[in-house]
């Protein structure tokens, strides 16, 4: 059986990477693949997580593999510094 590419909507491509709508806008800016269907954008699956991947070393913009699970590999926020306040 022929492999074929899973195509998803905007509105898909955003709940499965757990992404705002504008931040999907913005990585189509930055060449996320996608094609345009009359006026819809359908995203290929394996091109957007592959492409992903090499933009992100590996990470997607909400923190987590493309392909579940978290990735260990992110930078944490930096800690607080002591306040100087007294009490």
């Amino acid at each position: 059986m022929e492999n074929q590419e899973k195509y998803l909507s905007t509105g898909q491509i955003m709940d499965f990477l757990e992404i705002s709508r504008s931040t999907v806008y913005r990585l189509m800016a930055k060449g996320m693949p996608n094609i345009r269907v009359g006026a819809m954008h359908r995203f290929p699956v394996n091109q957007v997580v592959g492409w992903l991947e090499k933009e992100n070393n590996g990470t997607a913009p909400n923190g987590q593999s493309p392909r579940g699970g978290t990735n260990h590999a992110l930078p944490t926020a930096p800690s607080p510094e002591p306040s100087d306040a007294k009490l």
